[in-house]
């Protein structure tokens, strides 16, 4: 149960001379501009606030005073002086408390959120303000440790923890994004590349032997040959000297058996020349095609040996763009963890901050029914309210009717204690809305 604030008294801040005012659940003050509305603000400002503002001194006179009364009969006193503020608390018998600093520690925050400016603020001081209201920190080593990588290059972790979480949450998201599209490509270059290879494809380097041996033997039938050819020329030309010699013997006699001997030696030496090459040519020919077909193969073969190379690195690839984008899946989800872990600490349930906005019940801001709104609005402000569950609100004639009457209901139904300032026509009203109804 939350501490309330029964009375305020204020002497002498401002142009408020001397001002007494009960406090109810939700005490709005009424009226023109310079009506003594905002002194009684900053007064209860300063009161709680702490730090020291001579400024709010009445003009002409030596010191201010603001008094603040609470149920149990506690008492806060905020005395302004120009040298300094002095603050003291009693309790309900009147004996001053000693550690005058811890209950101000205890009540301050509870002034830290505007409720009506959370309700239409933009979006990036809207988290600001929640930020300010959830009393959590983030560092990138934490997030790291959740995730179980580092985060990626360019994350920078700054602001609230919910804008951290937010902030890395995104870049692992993104880091998963690129690298499983790099892993899409790496399997479709696999996938690709596994169909382009010839089935039973064979060895370069053995069928460069083949090639090697081939045209040694194309070397040893071309010699061969041309040593028969050379034998059986130098035989021919030995025959038909020796026919001449025999003709210079016998001249007459042996011109005719000279010219036949030359006949037959010369058929002789084509058909040896013939059977020569019907017996080396088919053999050299079929050589010589043997080796083109080996070096077609060999092309063949180194050219399957690039593309097994580059399907093994696209292999390999695809292995390790695997493990990459499952290890960012996980450290997605893990950070998406953490930051329920964090939410979990809230007492409401079902609020987070993502993509640069609030979001409750996975509904962003902008689209929550406005009911919605005044009661979120409500319940942040009182996050860190500590154990005085006491609003300090300017701006109310922000709120139209229907929303102001929300606004009232929800801080009703809250436990939460308001004391605001409204701008309407005539002087200064006290009115407590909601009360009686």
């Amino acid at each position: 149960m939350k501490l309330q604030a029964t009375k305020l008294k204020i002497t002498n801040v401002l142009h408020t001379k001397d001002l007494e005012i009960e406090l109810g659940a939700v005490t709005v003050l009424e009226g023109a501009n310079g009506q003594g509305k905002t002194a009684v603000l900053s007064a209860l400002r300063a009161a709680i606030g702490g730090g020291h503002d001579a400024t709010l001194i009445r003009n002409g006179e030596k010191a201010g005073e603001v008094v603040l009364e609470f149920e149990d009969g506690s008492c806060l006193t905020d005395r302004i002086t120009p040298s300094g503020s002095k603050r003291t608390f009693t309790d309900a018998d009147g004996v001053a408390v000693r550690k005058t600093q811890s209950h101000l520690d205890a009540i301050r925050d509870a002034l830290s959120l505007n409720p009506i400016e959370f309700i239409d603020a933009p979006a990036k001081r809207r988290i600001e303000l929640l930020a300010a209201a959830v009393p959590a920190e983030m560092s990138r080593d934490r997030i790291e440790e959740a995730a179980g990588c580092p985060l990626p290059r360019g994350c920078t972790i700054q602001g609230s923890a919910l804008e951290a979480i937010g902030a890395a949450e995104s870049a692992y998201y993104e880091a998963r994004r690129d690298v499983n599209a790099e892993l899409r490509q790496a399997r479709e270059t696999v996938a690709s590349l596994e169909g382009s290879i010839p089935e039973g494809a064979e060895d370069p380097k053995r069928i460069e032997e083949e090639i090697a041996q081939k045209d040694a033997d194309v070397a040893r039938l071309e010699r061969e040959a041309k040593a028969d050819e050379e034998g059986a020329t130098a035989k021919a030309r030995a025959r038909e000297e020796e026919a001449r010699e025999q003709m210079e013997e016998i001249i007459a006699q042996a011109r005719h058996d000279f010219e036949e001997i030359v006949r037959e030696a010369r058929e002789d030496a084509e058909r040896s020349r013939k059977a020569i090459e019907e017996k080396f040519h088919p053999r050299i020919n079929s050589a010589r095609s043997e080796r083109a077909t080996l070096v077609e193969r060999f092309k063949a073969a180194n050219q399957a040996t690039g593309t097994l190379e580059v399907l093994d690195r696209s292999r390999k690839t695809a292995a390790e763009k695997g493990v990459l984008a499952e290890r960012l899946d996980q450290a997605v989800k893990a950070v998406r963890k953490l930051r329920e872990e964090i939410l979990e600490d809230l007492p409401i349930k079902g609020l987070e901050v993502r993509e640069g906005e609030i979001f409750f019940e996975d509904v962003a801001w902008p689209h929550l029914e406005e009911s919605r709104r005044v009661w979120l609005s409500v319940q942040i402000a009182q996050l860190r309210s500590g154990e005085l569950g006491l609003l300090c609100v300017d701006g109310l004639e922000r709120l139209d009717g229907d929303r102001f009457a929300q606004f009232c209901e929800q801080l009703l139904e809250s436990g939460a204690q308001l004391i605001g300032a409204r701008v309407t026509d005539g002087d200064l009203a006290i009115t407590y809305p909601g009360e009686g109804e």
